[in-house]
């Protein structure tokens, strides 16, 4: 059997942290599944209520002695529970988290390296 092609452009590193998704001017808890330097993958019953393409914000708590990691973007596909969102904008704060995050997490530093400097830009 076929598997399909990962067309992922970015190091994307497991996560399963807890995390608030406000979106429609509502906020509800969410699961962050998988995290990179450009989106965010989560889960929860909200899931389903935000449409592709709605504007969002999501503050994942990676770790209690760490600062909140705040990304603002878009849904950009969904499904029953879960929807992946796409970063446009990060705080230089929760870039750093962030980047440590996924750099602890990821076995290709170079391709990390340009990642971040794409999150900059």
């Amino acid at each position: 059997m076929e598997t399909p092609t990962n067309r992922r452009r970015f190091v994307r590193s497991a996560c399963g942290s807890t995390a608030t998704l406000t979106a429609n001017h509502a906020t509800h808890q969410v699961i962050v599944r998988d995290l990179s330097l450009h989106g965010a993958l989560v889960s929860g019953p909200a899931c389903s209520r935000v449409a592709i393409g709605s504007p969002v914000q999501v503050k994942i708590a990676l770790a209690p002695a760490l600062p909140i990691v705040t990304l603002s973007g878009v849904v950009a596909h969904r499904s029953d529970d879960h929807c992946g969102i796409r970063a446009s904008a990060c705080d230089l704060e929760s870039a750093a988290v962030l980047r440590h995050f996924v750099e602890s997490n990821a076995d290709e530093a170079k391709l990390l390296e340009r990642e971040f400097r794409e999150l900059l830009i």
